[in-house]
């Protein structure tokens, strides 16, 4: 069962990865997108885990993402964040799903640490509009994080409690893709310290 996600929202499990099965079928060798992203780092599994490490330098980055695009329904994945000199999380690690025609088609951001900080935020519309929230309580280590899609609505968890919900129409319906990726520099806390983001598993619920 997801991690805190009440068993009445809760279907049938309609995919379960673990991080070899994410290593074989994924793509990590696309090339990266956007302006914050200029030089690869490495995508590699490392004993049970998927490891993304950056090298430090500014504009390293390390991506994954999912061959499918998927549409509502309960997402859990299992990762792990470096910690910084100050104890907050290291650099700009994220686990999220976009769709086409960015920002158009929506981006869930399930857990994306921004200075230090994990949150959760929906983007949408031409002008990139966003809803989100902050959580300075979320620490460094393993996180199980939990997303809860649905029709005009979505929720996220953070190690069983629910971090935030929002039931607005511009929550987006179309698929979207997984990703997951870390990067050194721009929003990142840190820069210039080599850090890893490890992903332990990934699954996928049908919404009840």
């Amino acid at each position: 069962m997801p991690d805190g996600v009440p068993a009445a929202e809760v279907g049938s499990l309609e995919l379960n990865e673990s991080a070899a099965d994410i290593w074989s079928t994924w793509d990590y060798t696309s090339p990266l997108e956007g302006a914050d992203c200029e030089t690869y780092g490495t995508v590699a599994l490392s004993t049970a885990d998927l490891d993304l490490a950056t090298n430090g330098q500014f504009g390293n980055c390390a991506r994954i993402q999912s061959p499918a695009a998927y549409g509502y329904g309960i997402f859990e994945a299992r990762i792990w964040v470096q910690a910084g000199p100050n104890g907050t999380i290291a650099n700009w690690p994220a686990f999220y799903l976009n769709g086409p025609d960015w920002p158009v088609g929506g981006e869930i951001d399930a857990f994306e640490a921004m200075f230090g900080y994990a949150g959760a935020s929906f983007h949408y519309g031409a002008d990139d509009s966003m809803i989100g929230q902050r959580d300075k309580s979320l620490k460094p280590g393993w996180n199980t994080v939990d997303v809860v899609w649905q029709a005009d609505s979505l929720a996220v968890y953070y190690n069983g409690q629910q971090f935030v919900a929002w039931d607005s129409p511009v929550i987006t319906s179309k698929p979207m893709w997984i990703t997951f990726d870390t990067t050194t520099g721009t929003d990142g806390y840190t820069t210039g310290q080599p850090s890893s983001m490890y992903v332990d598993y990934l699954r996928i619920w049908a919404v009840s």
